[in-house]
């Protein structure tokens, strides 16, 4: 038997929850846009969180995973965007927070954070993961 932790796995943004409902509780966020929800882990823990506080978390994913698409039906503290980022962005009203973990690849984030910043009287906070 050994004391060894185990691995931290860094492949999913659910790893750093603690870090980054702190950071929505700091900025007060109201609205949140994720981009990219994968498996759905980090999006159950934001509407949970978002439910609380009668906020909301639109989640952007072209193929949202069967838990989002379930929980989405349950709450009206999330709301689904099936399309692809940075395009499904254009429809999407502004948020207090944007947590980017979509395509990792320099295009689409630059054009998702051209998104985000494109009006210069609002200061939304983004969080990037995998970039």
């Amino acid at each position: 038997m050994t004391d060894q932790p185990a691995p931290l796995l860094l492949h999913s943004l659910s790893t750093f929850r603690e870090l980054i409902l702190c950071c929505l509780e700091i900025v007060q966020a109201r609205r949140i846009v994720e981009i990219g929800s994968e498996t759905g882990a980090l999006t159950i823990e934001l509407s949970d969180w978002a439910a609380e506080r009668q906020a909301v978390v639109v989640s952007v994913d072209p193929e949202p995973a069967h838990s989002v698409v379930k929980r989405a039906a349950e709450t009206p503290a999330l709301e689904l965007v099936a399309g692809v980022s940075p395009e499904a962005l254009e429809g999407i009203q502004p948020a207090d927070v944007y947590i980017i973990d979509g395509d990792h690849n320099h295009y689409s984030v630059s054009r998702e954070l051209r998104h985000v910043f494109a009006d210069p009287e609002r200061f939304p906070l983004a969080i990037l993961h995998d970039v």
